[in-house]
């Protein structure tokens, strides 16, 4: 019976020392998560290197810095695993900007000690970040005031025929536009006067003679619903004007009040919405269309288009 007591003593020596270690793992396990959980989501800035001097954390863009104090007075930055934030030398997202992700001790590593203005997610948590980061909606159209996507911006959902409403008459310089996405931008209000349409984007609008020069967008669709935007309804066909084969170029809508003389005989034409038109030149040449026209030198006109007239049933059937 001896021999068994001491046996049994041992087992339970033994069995209490594994339970201390595993009391040991899982008090660190614990400690870990909490660590973990505790741990600030966003951008944590300091004014010193090596993460010293005061901080602050931030979960939302901050377009301005100097509205928490801290224009150009960050030195170091310390950001949560699966963030990636930008910073930039300007506010609004202007100037020089970096993406950082981790920590960065030493700003003056990347040139931006004391620099930074503005500062926004990019990736790694729903609801922040810049439009490249996927914040936007793939059917939104975003613009901006300043070349290369910097400064103002503002998110475009749908047509907008006046960009007083939204503050940005006459001031877009770049535009971003989703893959797949068709939009035409316009000169004037309710687009009038001269338009274009974009299908990429488009860093800096100078190099097409387009800086602060736009007042209204709307989408262009490849269905026939994109055809009611031009005339507003059925009831209003209409024809683009484009200034290149394949509905390339600049472009502009004429609808039956509109004035003529209004392009070569080199371009295409698209007919939105039901019926026929009648176009002549100035030398009194004529063709009549009732589709698309890829290519306007196929009608046979020799000169610039003067007139433009939309044709009842009864003239379109007589013309035939």
């Amino acid at each position: 019976m001896g021999i068994v007591v001491a046996n049994d003593t041992v087992m339970r020596n033994q069995y209490l020392r594994l339970m201390t270690r595993v009391s040991a793992v899982l008090v660190a396990t614990v400690g870990l998560a909490s660590t973990a959980s505790a741990q600030p989501r966003g951008i944590t800035v300091y004014t010193d290197v090596e993460f010293n001097g005061s901080s602050q954390t931030f979960s939302q863009a901050m377009p301005d810095l100097r509205s928490v104090g801290l224009n150009d007075t960050i030195s170091s930055i310390r950001i949560p695993t699966g963030e990636t934030w930008e910073i930039c030398e300007d506010i609004n997202y202007g100037g020089r900007c970096r993406e950082v992700t981790g920590r960065v001790g030493d700003l003056r590593d990347m040139a931006l000690n004391d620099q930074i203005s503005s500062m926004r997610r990019v990736s790694g948590a729903p609801g922040f970040g810049n439009p490249r980061s996927g914040r936007y909606s793939a059917n939104d159209v975003i613009v901006y005031t300043n070349p290369n996507y910097s400064g103002r911006s503002v998110e475009i959902t749908g047509d907008t025929p006046d960009f007083r409403s939204i503050g940005l008459n006459d001031q877009v310089s770049s535009i971003q536009i989703p893959n797949g996405g068709r939009w035409e931008i316009c000169v004037d209000i309710d687009y009038g006067n001269q338009c274009t349409v974009l299908t990429s984007d488009v860093p800096n609008l100078q190099r097409m003679g387009w800086d602060n020069r736009v007042s209204s967008i709307r989408r262009v669709d490849n269905t026939t619903a994109r055809y009611d935007r031009y005339g507003g309804n059925a009831t209003q066909p209409t024809l683009v004007f484009y200034s290149q084969p394949n509905f390339r170029g600049a472009s502009q809508v004429m609808t039956r009040q509109s004035n003529t003389d209004v392009i070569a005989r080199r371009g295409s034409l698209r007919l939105n919405g039901i019926g026929a038109w009648r176009l002549c030149d100035t030398y009194g040449t004529c063709a009549t269309i009732d589709r698309d026209v890829p290519n306007i030198a196929a009608l046979g006109l020799s000169d610039r288009i003067t007139s433009v007239r939309q044709l009842s049933t009864a003239d379109y059937r007589r013309s035939r």
